[in-house]
């Protein structure tokens, strides 16, 4: 019988551990799988010392899990192996989420600050990596290389699925459009810039939820500023707009009504002087949309005839649609109607509505809450269910607001 000794240490720092070492699994081509790795030895070392309890939000995302298994047996000798293959990959990243929320719940030991502190040093790990990678973006445009795992095990990424490229190559940045292109594109440690953009949503409030519980107003405030800029560096139009938001919600909170309403005032300003002179904010993020908008309407046409086919149960998977981008993608919400049906995606919702409704309750961790709800946005136009960095934050978070507003504890923060 194999087993897990931690002595002298929490389970949860293997959590903690797995964030700081996010560029290091990104470098060596670990990303798709090694978070998985991650939580299974989590939710082993805590089930070993805690009895385990479901939390109420918890059974409906294993009530969804069973609805996407039972239809993903009914339909996927209908589909290549590889589109099954494909679609266990996603079943596993919502199986993640569920031990996640479940460990962390039932966790007596938990170590919120190191978890903390480890979103807030990736935050500024990323910072420092975008400046040395801009040196690049100066004499480099596009720029890719192979990770370690690409080396020794030589493979032609093309073609691929963008999770499959992952393991293969790195891929830093492109190049912006229009006015933005003096900058960068990025996608770091994720397989493209949206999922990098939900990367950032979600450790950005972490950063914020750590300074304000050490009381350190100002680092608070520049923590802001530097998410606030990192998810720009997504270019996601959608993403920006969550992040504007995310960044205002911070400010007003963490400054003073004077100075709130001085910082309103003066955002007021810059936008009306900006129309005044010509350029509108709105037309920026239209050049820079890489032509994707028209593409997605298509996919997103695509599949909604084939839920309208099967509106019940789903067909269990994403079909193959454009090479590396398969029908049903770059939408939670269409992907779920079209894999598990009206019941499936009920259900999640079902999930998301407990899990502020959990929170409203102690109305305890504000920043992050706003970033996990703000999330719900994110996934109109993004699958949660591909990138697993996103989805390991994100149902870390989860577990975070249901541990803590529902048992309450020593949370070390606010």
């Amino acid at each position: 019988m194999v087993t897990i000794e931690l002595k002298g240490t929490e389970p949860s720092r293997i959590l903690s551990y797995t964030l700081y070492l996010v560029p290091l699994w990104w470098i060596m081509g670990f990303s798709p799988v090694v978070y998985h790795i991650s939580v299974l030895l989590y939710f082993y070392a805590v089930a070993r010392r805690e009895r385990i309890v479901f939390p109420a939000p918890s059974l409906f995302l294993l009530l969804f899990m069973v609805l996407y298994a039972f239809s993903f047996s009914l339909n996927w000798v209908n589909f290549p192996l590889s589109r099954g293959l494909a679609s266990l990959y996603n079943l596993s990243i919502w199986v993640m989420g569920f031990l996640l929320v479940v460990g962390i719940y039932i966790d007596s030991h938990f170590d919120l600050r190191g978890l903390l502190e480890a979103g807030t040093f990736l935050l500024w790990f990323t910072l420092g990596f975008f400046l040395f990678d801009y040196l690049l973006f100066l004499k480099y445009k596009m720029l890719n290389f192979p990770t370690l795992l690409g080396l020794l095990l030589p493979f032609s990424p093309s073609g691929s699925s963008l999770i499959i490229k992952l393991f293969f190559q790195v891929k830093l940045h492109i190049v912006g459009r229009g006015p933005l292109s003096f900058l960068p594109r990025v996608s770091y440690y994720s397989p493209y810039a949206n999922a990098f953009a939900g990367t950032m949503i979600l450790i950005w409030p972490m950063a914020l939820t750590y300074y304000r519980g050490k009381g350190n107003v100002k680092k608070a405030h520049l923590a802001n500023l530097v998410g606030f800029f990192l998810l720009f560096l997504s270019m996601s139009r959608a993403s920006f707009f969550i992040g504007a938001l995310l960044f205002f919600y911070f400010e007003f909170t963490l400054l003073s009504l004077s100075g709130s309403l001085a910082l309103l005032a003066f955002s007021s300003l810059l936008l009306a002087g900006l129309f005044f002179l010509g350029v509108n904010p709105l037309e920026v993020f239209e050049k820079i949309s890489y032509g994707s908008t028209e593409t997605r309407i298509k996919q997103y046409r695509e599949a909604l005839k084939l839920i309208g086919a099967h509106p019940i149960l789903g067909i269990g998977l994403k079909p193959s649609y454009l090479p590396s981008i398969p029908l049903g993608s770059h939408s939670t919400y269409i992907g779920l109607l079209q894999k598990t049906g009206l019941m499936g995606f009920l259900t999640f919702l079902a999930y998301q509505i407990s899990l502020v409704k959990t929170f409203l309750k102690g109305k305890r961790f504000p920043y992050i809450a706003a970033g996990v709800f703000l999330m719900f946005v994110w996934m109109f136009f993004e699958d949660l269910d591909a990138p697993a960095l996103v989805a390991f934050l994100f149902f870390s978070l989860n577990g975070v607001l249901i541990k803590y507003n529902l048992k309450g504890g020593n949370d070390g923060g606010n």
